[in-house]
């Protein structure tokens, strides 16, 4: 049985993610001259943690390679302040999600206020990026307030993910060998966050050492059930706000959700680095 967290997450990732990938905010971080993906990634969701360098990054992010991370910080500083990348990934994500959601005021309107209860009763203590987020002054508008619950809610749930993959002694290299032995493609995770062949190798010969892969780079029983051990960790660790919420409330939310995230599922890759599930049909 799916858990009431996880099949949250499966909407309200949707809806944070086209921040990532639509034009309106890769053309917003432009503007500010952050050339190039990557710069108007980390500029935007680093900027609530502040003016920071790659250490913190490289930990609370957990995945992505040193170097990768030390390509954009601090230099990326220099460009811009976080203060005006806040303003660019949130000018350019409600672009985004006003164009998808003409029509659905209604919806946006419901979805607001539940998200909003659920992010206000979420325990984000020990979550760096989650309260970081939290913090980030919220915005006046339902679109802008969707948008705002969603992130403080997805990166919530990815410090917890961190600490459920730290639990179950799996690095940030591992972490993405093991979902490849899982069946998201290698060439979709390696070089998203920057690890070498050589790495990612050593690390695949450390896992099966640990008996989580055989020798052609799938999962054992083993390591499935280390994932399994992990998922659901991070699921205990991603209830408070639906906790706080109640059964009933949570319900509504899930299919607010569901009704704003289906016009945006195109405009995200399928398989995707997030490990979203595909969805029904495609």
């Amino acid at each position: 049985m799916v858990s009431r967290a996880r099949r949250l997450w499966t909407v309200f990732e949707v809806v944070h993610v086209p921040v990532y990938f639509a034009p309106e905010p890769l053309a917003a971080y432009a503007a500010l001259g952050l050339r190039g993906y990557w710069r108007g990634y980390y500029a935007g969701r680093v900027a609530p943690l502040g003016a920071v360098g790659a250490d913190p990054v490289v930990r609370y992010f957990h995945g992505f390679a040193r170097r990768h991370v030390e390509r954009a910080l601090p230099s990326i500083w220099e460009l811009t302040s976080p203060a005006a990348a806040l303003d660019a990934r949130l000018a350019g994500v409600r672009d985004t999600l006003a164009r998808a959601w003409a029509g659905l005021d209604d919806t946006v309107l419901v979805a607001e206020q539940l998200l909003t209860a659920a992010v206000d009763g979420a325990d984000l203590d020990g979550r760096p990026l989650g309260s970081a987020n939290r913090d980030v002054e919220r915005p006046t508008d339902p679109i802008g307030g969707v948008w705002h619950a969603a992130t403080v809610l997805r990166e919530a749930r990815g410090d917890g993910h961190v600490t459920a993959l730290r639990r179950h002694e799996i690095g940030p290299c591992e972490s993405l060998v093991l979902r490849a032995g899982l069946g998201t493609p290698r060439s979709v995770l390696q070089p998203n966050r920057g690890w070498t062949d050589e790495e990612w190798d050593t690390t695949a010969d450390s896992l099966q050492a640990r008996g989580l892969l055989d020798a052609g780079g799938a999962a054992t029983d083993a390591g499935r059930q280390v994932e399994r051990a992990v998922e659901a960790l991070t699921d205990e660790l991603a209830d408070s706000p639906w906790s706080t919420l109640g059964d009933r409330r949570t319900d509504d939310a899930y299919a607010a959700l569901s009704t704003l995230a289906e016009p945006l599922r195109a405009m995200l890759p399928w398989p995707n680095p997030m490990a979203l599930p595909r969805p029904t049909g495609t």
